[in-house]
C-alpha cells in the first residue's frame, strides 16, 4: 500500500496558529492496527510536521499516512496551557484536543476534504461512483459498497 500526504492548517477558534512557545504537537492516530497483503500496520500515532514559526505559513501541517484498506485515522493535538511556558518542564500543564470523527486518507489532500462531512442532501449507494460525471449537486455523498475499496462502508463527499 502507498503512503499519501494529508495537509492543512491548525489554528484556534480565533484563527490564530499555535506558535512554538506553546510546544504544539499534532498527531494522526490510527483507529486500530491493521493488516494488508503481506504487511502489518500498528496503531502507533504519527507525528505531523507542524509549522510553528510566525508568518504566512504559521499553523500549516502535513503528514504521510498509510492508505491501506480499512485504515482510518483521528487527529489529536497536545500543547502547553497558555501561561505555562515559564514553568519547569516537569510542572507544565498540557491540554489535549481530539477530533472525534475518523477519516480514511484516500489519495491524500487537504484534511477538510478527507474528514467526514455531516451535511448530506443525496446519498448514492453503489460499488462505483454516481453515474453522469461531476459536478454533483452540492450535498451529494457516496456510500461505497465495494468490499475491496479502502472506503468500504463509509459515506464520502463526491465532487
Amino acid at each position: 500500500m502507498a503512503y499519501v500526504e494529508a495537509t492543512g492548517r491548525l489554528t484556534d477558534a480565533g484563527n490564530t496558529a499555535f506558535l512554538a512557545s506553546l510546544e504544539p504537537r499534532l498527531w494522526a492516530v490510527p483507529e486500530k492496527s491493521a493488516s494488508y497483503g503481506p504487511g502489518l500496520i500498528t496503531d502507533d500515532e504519527v507525528l505531523c510536521e507542524l509549522n510553528t514559526a510566525a508568518g504566512a505559513n504559521a499553523g500549516q501541517f502535513s503528514v504521510m499516512l498509510q492508505n491501506a484498506p480499512g485504515m482510518r485515522y483521528t487527529l489529536w493535538l497536545d500543547r502547553l496551557v497558555p501561561g505555562q511556558q515559564g514553568e519547569p518542564p516537569e510542572k507544565r500543564a498540557r491540554q489535549w484536543v481530539q477530533w472525534s470523527k475518523p477519516f480514511h486518507p484516500g489519495e491524500g489532500g487537504r484534511i477538510g476534504d478527507l474528514m467526514p462531512v455531516d451535511v448530506v442532501g443525496l446519498i448514492w449507494i453503489g460499488q462505483t461512483p454516481p453515474p453522469g460525471g461531476p459536478p454533483w449537486p452540492k450535498d451529494t455523498r457516496w456510500l461505497d459498497s465495494n468490499p475491496s475499496s479502502p472506503d468500504f462502508g463509509w459515506i464520502k463527499k463526491w465532487s
